[in-house]
């Protein structure tokens, strides 16, 4: 199980088959990968609805011009990138997955605020 929310919840449910025999074990198997397969699909819809609201905010900048269009930009090209990514199999949901996309979208956030503060 590579999901870091897997890893912080699991330990807290196997505390209660510490004591647990092999058979127990291996019942239980199952429901970690059930536990795994859910978390991922939520990985998913969380990372495909936040490049969804950057793809509307970065579609908003460009029609309306009250920010840089560049910014604007930058947005749709984090949210295609980030498509392209979905699509070629590279799983956004691993720990190096996870890592690239917050930090392009805490940069795209921070360049974002930057240029509000710097607005009159």
């Amino acid at each position: 199980m590579n999901n870091l929310s897997a890893k912080l919840v699991l330990p807290i449910f196997l505390q209660h088959f510490k004591d647990a025999t092999p058979d127990t074990i291996s019942a239980i198997k199952p429901i970690m990968q059930y536990s795994s397969a859910v978390n991922h699909a939520f990985d998913y819809i969380y990372t495909g609805t936040f490049c969804l609201a950057i793809l509307c905010w970065s579609v908003t900048i460009l029609f309306t011009r009250s920010l840089p269009v560049w910014l604007g930009w930058i947005g749709i090209a984090l949210s295609i990138i980030t498509a392209v990514i979905f699509m070629g199999g590279m799983a956004v949901n691993n720990l190096q997955g996870f890592r690239i996309f917050v930090s392009s979208i805490v940069v795209w956030i921070i360049l974002t605020g930057i240029v509000l503060c710097n607005q009159e």
